[in-house]
C-alpha cells in the first residue's frame, strides 16, 4: 500500500475513533448528569418528608389534655391533614409555574390550619377560660375591697 493512503487512512481512522469515543463521553456525561439530578431530586423529596413527619410527630407530643372528645378529634384529624398538605407541597415540582400557585395555596391551607387549631383548643378550654377569668375579676374585686378598708383605717388613724 502506498505510504501516502496509508497515512490517510490511519489519520480518517483516528479522527473517527476520536469522534465516537467524545460522543461516547458526551452520552455518557449527559447520563451521569441526569441520574444524578433524580437522585438529588429523591433525596430532597426524601428529606422534606422526613422533615414533616418530625414536625408531625413534635406536634403530636403536645402536653395539651383536652377535655372534650370531640375537640381532641377535631385536632387530631387537624393534625393528619396539615401533614397532608406539607407532603403534598413536599411532592410539587417547583419550577412548574402552576406548582408555585399550589404552592401557594397549600401554605395558605397549613396557615389556616393552625389557626384552627388553636380555636380548637381555645373552644376545649373555654369552660376553664371562664372560670380563670372569674376566678380573678372576684380576687381583683376583693383586693380593692380590701384596699378601701385599708385607706379608710390609714385616714382614721391620720385623723387621729
Amino acid at each position: 500500500m502506498d505510504p501516502d493512503i496509508e497515512n490517510s487512512v490511519k489519520r480518517i481512522v483516528g479522527e473517527e475513533i476520536r469522534k465516537t469515543q467524545n460522543d461516547l463521553l458526551s452520552q455518557m456525561e449527559g447520563m451521569f448528569s441526569i441520574k444524578l439530578q433524580e437522585f438529588v431530586h429523591q433525596q430532597k423529596e426524601r428529606s422534606e418528608l422526613q422533615m414533616n413527619r418530625l414536625q408531625n410527630e413534635l406536634s403530636g407530643n403536645d402536653d395539651y389534655k383536652f377535655q372534650r372528645k370531640s375537640c381532641e378529634d377535631q385536632f387530631k384529624f387537624n393534625r393528619k391533614l396539615s401533614v397532608t398538605l406539607k407532603e403534598a407541597d413536599a411532592s410539587l415540582e417547583s419550577r412548574d409555574p402552576s406548582a408555585s400557585l399550589a404552592k401557594q395555596k397549600i401554605a395558605e391551607g397549613i396557615q389556616l390550619i393552625r389557626y384552627r387549631q388553636k380555636l380548637v383548643k381555645m373552644a376545649d378550654s373555654s369552660e376553664m377560660m371562664i372560670q380563670r377569668t372569674t376566678v380573678r375579676f372576684l380576687e381583683r374585686r376583693h383586693e380593692r375591697r380590701e384596699n378601701k378598708i385599708r385607706e379608710s383605717q390609714e385616714e382614721k388613724t391620720n385623723a387621729i
